[in-house]
């Protein structure tokens, strides 16, 4: 059902699409296309050429998604449509926020860190008379500054 030269022929309704597809981190292919009314996600990505430009990929095994909700390779796409093919996870995210939590848990019963909470301010000193800069300064008389160090 797919044709990428939908929109050029007369009489033919066309819906375009956009297929998005991040092989690595910061690296993403992505393509307009042009199909008849009526094209599935499947028919998408055989229209792309991206299964022949990859022919390592499972691309039964990718995630899919239109425009970030979960969709199926049998889903009729509709005009404006944004396809991505998603990565498998490399690690299962409650079993790393577990591994996460476990780390905070031992750094606590030792003591040490500041896990949860910010760490104190550093103190501040106030200027000393001794100090050639400081003694230029006029004094404050403002409650809670010292009058001499």
């Amino acid at each position: 059902m797919p044709a990428s030269s939908a929109g050029d022929a007369p009489g033919l309704a066309a819906v375009r699409v956009q297929l998005v597809w991040s092989p690595a981190p910061r690296t993403v292919w992505h393509r307009e296309l042009v199909l008849t009314v009526g094209s599935t996600v499947a028919d998408a990505l055989q229209a792309s050429g991206l299964p022949l430009e990859h022919a390592e990929v499972d691309w039964g095994g990718c995630g899919l998604s239109c425009w970030g909700r979960r969709c199926g390779w049998s889903d009729v796409l509709r005009d404006g449509d944004r396809i991505e093919l998603l990565r498998p996870l490399k690690a299962d995210p409650k079993e790393s926020r577990r591994l996460r939590y476990r780390g905070q848990a031992d750094r606590r019963a030792l003591g040490g860190g500041t896990v949860g909470r910010r760490a104190p301010a550093a103190p501040t000193a106030a200027p000393c008379k001794a100090d050639p800069v400081a003694a230029a300064a006029p004094a404050s008389d403002e409650p809670g500054h010292p009058a001499d160090c």
